[in-house]
């Protein structure tokens, strides 16, 4: 009765474990794809005074997206 209880139990933890290797192998989708950089710009000019460059990073595609702003 002892064997047939043991049994059970690593039987249990094994289905357990199971259920939860294959659950974890799903990704949260569109998390970290996107990064975002900011930069100073410097120009001999200041005329239009502080600009800064921000530009979007699509690590999944390889594709970005910069754009000049004046704050």
């Amino acid at each position: 009765m002892k064997s047939y209880i043991q049994g059970m139990i690593t039987g249990g933890v094994l289905v357990f474990a199971f259920f939860v290797f294959v659950g974890a192998d799903k990704k949260d989708g569109e998390v970290g794809r996107y990064t975002m950089h900011t930069e100073k710009i410097k120009s001999a000019f200041e005329i239009d005074g502080e600009k800064w460059r921000v530009t979007i990073f699509d690590t999944k595609t390889g594709e970005y997206y910069s754009k000049k702003v004046n704050p």
